[in-house]
């Protein structure tokens, strides 16, 4: 676990590092001269990606777009499912895919439930929209369901 951690933080430093030498100051104007490589993907920004209406606006829409699956339902499946997407420069949904999946469909209805999101408020580094990659950990838990497939 360490190792992974390890990894992760080397990751991030290497994108921060890349992320500085892909802006440029132009010090006659006082302005932010956008540099940024069209391809380039940070995982934190200055400003980051934001749901419109925040955070309750976006727990509001998952709980009104997650369908939890008949398989599931009918095999008391529980769990945590974890997406990942990119949020492009013009708030748009990108890239997206199942990290962690417990079966049963539940992987491929939090994907309809996040392909359904409206555009996002872009991250921004240095005032200029940048892409950013995002977690979305969405959790299947069943009401008075004997406890016998958790994952």
């Amino acid at each position: 676990m360490k190792a992974i951690l390890s990894f992760s933080l080397l990751l991030l430093c290497a994108h921060s590092i890349k992320a500085e030498q892909s802006l440029a100051l132009d010090f006659q104007r006082d302005t932010v001269i956008s540099k940024v490589d069209k391809d380039l993907v940070f995982h934190i920004v200055e400003a980051m990606p934001e749901f419109p209406g925040g955070q309750e606006a976006m727990l509001k829409f998952i709980a009104e777009h997650l369908v939890y699956p008949k398989e599931a339902l009918e095999g008391n499946i529980e769990g945590t499912v974890v997406v990942e997407f990119i949020v492009e420069r013009d708030g748009s949904l990108s890239h997206l895919r199942i990290l962690k999946d417990i079966g049963g469909g539940c992987g491929e209805a939090a994907l309809d439930a996040i392909r359904q999101m409206p555009n996002w408020k872009p991250g921004t580094q240095r005032d200029v929209p940048v892409r950013v990659v995002m977690l979305a950990p969405l959790r299947f838990k069943l009401q008075n369901a004997p406890k016998k497939k958790k994952r």
